[in-house]
């Protein structure tokens, strides 16, 4: 796909649906229009050696090229988390080596927070989460 729009291609999100659209008119678009949600809250903060935790990946995969970028800027995640398992992930986890796990019980979009401490063993398929605690000021 080679468009910012690509909603107008047919890469159409469903009502509560999230996205990694980031374009300006697709965000308006995506949010407004077909009630989906674009996943821009995270847009700007660096992800070297931290743990992803994403629903998936739709669309074109020509956003690996970001992940082989920052492999080579060595500002990579350290393990990626996600709900659907597609080619996309498939190639985003292995451009970067990371551990990946799917196919969770519990959504852990639902149950893990930005600043919750992660333990992975990718190997044996488990996730440790301890929540954070309260600010202190």
């Amino acid at each position: 796909m080679n468009t910012c729009t690509s909603y107008q291609v047919g890469n159409v999100p469903v009502k509560g649906e999230h996205c990694a659209w980031m374009e300006s008119s697709a965000v308006i678009y995506c949010n407004s229009v077909l009630g989906a949600r674009t996943n821009t809250e995270g847009r700007g903060q660096r992800f070297k050696g931290k743990i992803l935790v994403f629903p998936g990946a739709k669309g074109s995969s020509g956003w690996s090229k970001q992940f082989h970028i920052a492999r080579i800027a060595g500002a990579t995640p350290i393990a990626m988390l996600f709900n659907e398992m597609t080619t996309k992930i498939a190639l985003g986890a292995v451009v970067v080596h990371a551990p990946a796990i799917t196919g969770f019980d519990r959504d852990p979009l639902e149950l893990i927070e930005s600043g919750d401490w992660l333990k992975v063993a990718a190997d044996r398929g488990i996730v440790e989460v301890t929540k954070k605690g309260p600010v202190v000021a």
